[in-house]
């Protein structure tokens, strides 16, 4: 993830005079657009943009988790003969995620 190239954080939600959310981030120097949220409605949109703002932060503590998730699997099936299904598909699905957040052989366009 520290290879990564996005604008750096923190990130916060505005308004445009029409009401509509955009994502900015804050730097020393000026405020930098990253992006117009839209949705069906203006809730939507605002709750789009909060997702949005959030995502550097959930990627990073997905991340941290993913990581111990696989000391957890690797853990069971060294000393407990293997780990369930449920906790070996949680850390897949969790790589699947890092994997479409950071652009790393996936196809991100799909759903």
């Amino acid at each position: 993830m520290n290879n990564m190239k996005y604008t750096r954080q923190p990130w916060y939600v505005s308004t445009l005079a029409d009401n509509t959310p955009v994502v900015q981030s804050v730097s020393l120097e000026e405020d930098n657009f990253i992006c117009q949220v839209e949705g069906r409605d203006n809730d939507e949109a605002h709750a789009n943009a909060r997702l949005i703002v959030a995502a550097p932060q959930m990627l990073a503590e997905l991340t941290a988790n993913e990581r111990l998730l696989a000391e957890y699997v690797e853990w069971h099936h060294k000393h407990q003969n293997g780990c369930s299904v449920e906790w070996e598909d949680r850390l897949e699905a969790t790589r699947d995620v890092i994997a479409k957040a950071t652009a790393q052989d996936c196809d991100w366009r799909q759903p």
